[in-house]
This record gives C-alpha cells, sequence and structure tokens, in this order.
C-alpha cells in the first residue's frame, strides 16, 4: 500500500462552521482566537528536503489544509491554494543558548503560531523548522477553517510517518484517506440549511428567559468593552480530583465530561443564585464510522442549559441528557451570527462561557513516536494561547476521560476581567465539590 495523494478537487461548498469561523474572523481579525498552533521536537539534524517533501505530501493527501474560504455571490466556497505559496522556512539556531536562546525561540513562536492569518493573502498553513545543536524544533499553525483538534492528530500522526519514510529513501506506506473533505462538505451543504432551520425553534423556547452572560462579577469590568483580550489558564486539582472524577461517572452510568461540567454549573448557579446555566460547547461531528477519519473542521456549535438542582447528586443526570439533547440538536451557526434564516433570531450572539473536552487518544497519542524520528514532546496548545474571542470570557476545558493521573482540567480565563486568585479560588472551590461528593452522597 503505497497511497499518498487522495483526489484534488479545486474548490467545495464551505460548511456552516467554515462560514460562521470566516465571519467572526473577519470581524475581529487581530485576535488571532482562530490560530490553532502546534509544535513538536525531533532529535538530530533536519533532513529540509525529506521534510518540504513530507509537508506537501501531507497537503496533497488533505487539499482542504490549502483551502482558503470566500464569499462569492452565489454563496460561501473554499478556493484550494498552491502549496508554493506556504510559508515554510528553515532557521539555524545552532550555538545559540541561554537568554539569547529564549528571547530567539519566543520571537520565532509568537511570528509563527500566534500571529493571525490574513486568509485573503495566504494559504491558512504555516511552519517553521528550527534546527538547534542536538534537535530541531517545529513551530507552526493552522486556520481553525481547515483543521480541528482531532486533525490535527492526524496531521502529526501521518506527516511523522512520511518525513521517517522520506529521510530512509522508502516509499511512505499510508492508508488510503477515508472521505476527503470536498466529499464531506457536498454531501453536508445541502441538508445543513434546513437543520438549521428545523433546529431555531427548539433553540428559542429551550432559550427563553435565560441568561446569557457570565452569572458572577467581573474583576475589570472596563475589560469587557474590549472584543479580545490576553488568556491564561488555571488547572482543576490533580490526580486526586481525577480519580474521584472517574468514580462519580461510573456511579451514575455517565461521562466524565457529563460529571464535571455538572460540578462547574453547580458552583456557578450557587454563586450566583441563578437555577440555570447556559454554555456553549463545541461538538465534534465525527460520531460515526464513516466519518471519524475526516481531516477537517468537522466541529459544530451548540448550547447547553443545566438545570441545577439541589445537590450535584441530583444535577448529575439531568445534565447528562442535556448534553445528549444538545448533540442531536447542534445550534444553528445563525443564531451566533445573529442572522437567522428567517431573518430574526431572537437570540443574542451567545453565553460568555464555555466547555469542550479533547478525548486523550486524539491529543496525546503514543504512536506518534516512531523508531528513527523521536518525538519527545507534541504540545497542542489551543485555547491556552489566547487571545479569546468574545463573546467566551470562561472555559472549561477537559483533556482526557478516563482513570489516568495526566487527566487534565483546566479554567481558561480572559486575564483583562478576571484576577488570578479568583479563578484560582473557582477552581478550588470545583475541586472541593468533586472531592465532597461521596459526603454528599451518604446524606441524601
Amino acid at each position: 500500500m503505497t497511497t499518498v495523494q487522495s483526489s484534488r478537487a479545486s474548490e467545495w461548498p464551505a460548511t456552516p462552521i467554515q462560514r460562521w469561523i470566516t465571519a467572526q474572523d473577519q470581524a475581529v481579525p487581530q485576535s488571532g482566537y482562530w490560530v490553532l498552533p502546534f509544535t513538536w521536537t525531533v532529535d538530530g539534524q533536519v533532513d529540509w528536503p525529506a521534510f518540504t517533501r513530507a509537508f506537501e505530501a501531507i497537503c496533497d493527501r488533505y487539499p482542504v489544509l490549502l483551502a482558503a474560504t470566500r464569499r462569492r455571490a452565489d454563496g460561501w466556497v473554499q478556493e484550494v491554494q498552491p502549496f508554493a505559496d506556504v510559508p515554510m522556512q528553515l532557521r539555524d539556531a545552532t550555538g545559540l543558548a541561554g537568554k539569547e536562546r529564549d528571547q530567539f525561540l519566543l520571537a520565532r513562536y509568537e511570528e509563527y503560531c500566534r500571529t493571525p492569518f490574513n486568509l485573503a493573502e495566504q494559504p491558512p498553513i504555516r511552519v517553521l523548522v528550527i534546527q538547534l545543536d542536538s534537535e530541531f524544533l517545529v513551530f507552526g499553525a493552522y486556520h481553525q477553517t481547515v483543521c480541528d483538534i482531532e486533525s490535527m492528530a492526524i496531521f502529526i500522526a501521518e506527516f511523522t510517518s512520511l518525513y521517517e519514510s522520506f529521510t530512509l529513501g522508502r516509499q511512505p506506506d499510508l492508508p488510503p484517506v477515508t472521505m476527503d473533505f470536498a466529499t464531506y462538505a457536498a454531501s453536508v451543504v445541502p441538508s445543513s440549511r434546513q437543520r438549521e432551520v428545523d433546529n431555531i425553534a427548539f433553540w428559542r423556547e429551550r432559550l427563553r428567559d435565560q441568561r446569557l452572560e457570565y452569572p458572577l462579577p467581573v474583576d475589570y469590568p472596563d475589560g469587557v468593552r474590549n472584543p479580545v483580550g490576553p488568556t491564561a489558564y488555571v488547572k482543576i486539582g490533580a490526580q486526586a480530583t481525577a480519580l474521584a472524577v472517574h468514580a462519580i461517572a461510573t456511579e451514575n452510568r455517565c461521562s466524565e465530561y457529563a460529571v464535571l461540567l455538572s460540578v462547574f454549573a453547580f458552583v456557578l448557579a450557587k454563586r450566583s443564585g441563578q437555577p440555570s446555566i447556559v454554555l456553549s460547547c463545541p461538538i465534534s461531528r465525527r460520531r460515526s464510522p464513516d466519518l471519524f477519519g475526516v481531516f477537517g473542521p468537522l466541529t459544530d456549535m451548540t448550547w447547553l442549559r443545566v438545570d441545577v438542582r439541589d445537590t450535584l447528586r441530583e444535577t448529575i443526570q439531568p445534565t447528562f441528557h442535556a448534553i445528549l439533547e444538545s448533540l442531536s440538536r447542534p445550534c444553528p451557526i445563525d443564531l451566533l451570527t445573529g442572522e437567522a434564516p428567517d431573518g430574526e433570531s431572537g437570540l443574542p450572539a451567545g453565553p460568555n462561557i464555555q466547555s469542550q473536552f479533547f478525548p486523550p487518544e486524539r491529543v496525546a497519542n503514543p504512536d506518534w513516536v516512531t523508531s528513527s524520528v523521536k518525538v519527545k514532546d507534541v504540545m497542542p496548545v489551543y485555547l491556552l494561547t489566547g487571545p479569546l474571542h468574545s463573546p467566551f470570557w470562561l472555559d472549561l476545558t477537559i483533556a482526557g476521560e478516563r482513570k489516568q493521573p495526566d487527566t487534565d482540567f483546566s479554567l481558561v480565563y480572559r486575564c483583562d476581567l478576571f484576577h488570578p486568585d479568583t479563578v484560582r479560588a473557582l477552581a478550588a472551590e470545583i475541586e472541593q465539590c468533586v472531592l465532597d461528593y461521596p459526603t454528599q452522597a451518604r446524606s441524601s
């Protein structure tokens, strides 16, 4: 098996999430929110011809990596850009050490991993290789109109295999592409508009009279006027918290995501006195075998209304059912842009808090490490490098849903709105609520 290249469609209709991301990016182009960075480290000296050949091969397999979203008179489309236009650069940093090296790497990281894309003038992907004394670093980024966190895992795994093959002079041995994104887009776009129309009435009723703003006071009110702002994150607990969340999920026969989301809403509701908390959640469409390997932004936005009960134990099952309900009814993208198909959404742009879950096997896959290309550190830096696009002020991020010490729960927050101590106190309260759950269960 020697398949590398997939079918090369030159353009296809943009999906609803691509249209929405593009519109948001154009509204606040300086935010950088839609930049999805990647970094990794490889031992030894880089084989630059093999590296560029592998990079071109991965773009041949997944042409969506080169596709820019354009708006025409007849609708939104994606147009594939020439590979030659991709910003690719090799920099020699051998001999640099100490503060000089740190400053150089930080500047290059900001340039390649944080700078917003100008999709009108360049492809939605870029990469920089920095050769150090005994290893080389790969800095780069995709725009989220062409790649999501699950596709990043596919990219790094397959790129590693391609690079190894080319450095050894072998023909790559990769499986055929399961479904090209152009095929997926052509199949989903015709039904997407009707699905959005069908869901509008449901969400109008579900969110009637609900407050969509962050339910607690912010520390720096002046920051509310800013459409974007710098971000940081605070970890929630450690291994003991992860194991407790796993035990609660087992007892309630639900996901660990449902447990932690229940705790998050429970703490916010008790602090604010609100009976319900509304969050926005990105969700993956990869919930069927035929879509699992599709490369591209297969993500929708959905709303989640959590009705908080008197105890955490009573809140978990309704939250779990609300998650399942939201998965079956993704939020119409037009509601988030304020333009419903009937011209009147009746809803604001969206809540100021969100949650998301990254499956561990697609975020930190040990199979990325190969015998001759030793990837020492794969660092998916998603929302943690900010700045975040308004209206997301506070984000509950879960990387991992398994009984492992490295299951990671974090609160990502806008630094221009919250003091670190405020978020640390909220994280500590969430952790304590989890650890106190057995006591609540015994007393109920």
